[in-house]
């Protein structure tokens, strides 16, 4: 293998967490072998640091832009077409790049994107080509997938459900997200972080970060601020065109406690978790993706904080948290969650040990272990 050649259709660096999960394998990738590249369209970006600098990476990878059809109005006023628009001359690229700058010695890994995949399918037999898919593909998409020589999944389910249409349980490997263990190792105090956000040091303060859909069951967690008391504050970091459902229903259910800081860097995400007297993971029962299929960067940047967690109990967030670790609550219950974080905040010695387990288990999920464990499963 001469070298990794990540290929994303994706704007990087980006305020969505792929972004920040792409950058952060090819930069483990690179860590352990001496060529990658990142391949991504070459489209404008409101971001004008580059990806190194917003996602605190080593310059160990190269970073390629491909030519793109990127029309400027029609992406404000018709963004579906947009999309296709820009995926399809994306696409364009990608197999004069594939024909004219690839061997049959590079390693092709891909983040599951149809337009994509249905440039390399004519490659999959003459290229190495690995595929990584985080939520679970059905019909037509599925039955693509299962050509690929290897697949990369982050939940057991998607697994299971992948190895019963295929003639070998070898040829799926389950790697749940991660994190960067050193970009949260921070050195500084509850106080200093909450001076440095601006956030008041009189309160104990329950942050979550993220998006808020109402897929993830981030409402329970909104309603459970209801029955907060005054010296308790909810603090919602993130968001984008689900904010104003949030909003809406902190108007509609009257809630007083609660602050929204809006998007926020990745490099003060280390600080707002400092800040935190506890941080809350949602997810929930009534969608499958949320259910089954999902693996939360926050989970893990949690996990690396030194916070003590609290976190809806479904399958896929079990695969990672337990009683040991964490705080389970029932998903989609404000009830339950109002409870678990009533615990969380008040029971100072089940808190300390609790994140103090999680912080030691966390060292499993660094990008460069997940990096690691992905090329000896491609190699072997």
């Amino acid at each position: 293998m001469k070298r990794i050649i990540y290929i994303a259709n994706a704007r990087i660096p980006t305020e969505r967490a792929h972004g920040l999960q792409i950058a952060k394998m090819c930069e483990g990738f690179a860590n352990s072998f001496p060529r990658v590249s990142l391949i991504i369209p070459k489209i404008p970006n409101s971001i004008k640091i580059d990806v190194f600098e917003h996602y605190n990476l080593k310059r160990n990878f190269q970073v390629k832009k491909l030519p793109t059809l990127y029309l400027q109005g029609l992406s404000m006023s018709a963004s579906n077409v947009w999309y296709w628009i820009k995926s399809v001359s994306f696409a364009i690229s990608i197999l004069f790049f594939v024909l004219f700058r690839t061997g049959k010695d590079d390693l092709i890994y891909f983040r599951y994107d149809v337009s994509i995949f249905l440039v390399l399918l004519p490659f999959l037999k003459r290229r190495n080509i690995v595929c990584e898919a985080h939520f679970l593909l059905t019909g037509w998409q599925r039955k693509m997938l299962l050509k690929v020589r290897k697949i990369i999944v982050i939940t057991s389910e998607a697994k299971r459900l992948y190895d019963l249409e295929l003639d070998s349980k070898e040829r799926v490997l389950v790697a749940p997200d991660g994190v960067s263990v050193l970009d949260f190792d921070v050195t500084i105090s509850k106080e200093e972080a909450r001076k440095r956000l601006k956030l008041p040091q009189d309160k104990k303060l329950v942050i979550y970060t993220g998006y808020f859909y109402e897929w993830k069951g981030a409402d329970s967690l909104i309603l459970a601020a209801k029955e907060f008391s005054q010296n308790e504050e909810l603090v919602l970091v993130g968001g984008a065109e689900d904010v104003e459902r949030v909003k809406e229903i902190i108007r509609r259910e009257d809630i007083k406690n609660v602050r929204l800081e809006g998007y926020r860097p990745y490099k003060e995400m280390p600080l707002y978790q400092k800040a935190a007297d506890c941080l809350v993971l949602t997810s929930s029962l009534k969608n499958d993706d949320s259910k089954f299929f999902t693996s939360p960067l926050k989970l893990f940047e949690y996990m690396a904080s030194g916070r003590p967690i609290v976190a809806s109990d479904t399958p896929s967030v079990r695969e990672i948290l337990n009683e040991s670790n964490s705080i389970l609550v029932l998903p989609d219950d404000s009830e339950s969650m109002l409870k678990g974080i009533r615990s969380a905040l008040y029971d100072h010695a089940l808190a300390e040990r609790l994140a103090s387990k999680a912080r030691e288990e966390v060292l499993l999920y660094d990008w460069n272990v997940r990096a690691k464990k992905i090329l000896e499963f491609i190699l072997k």
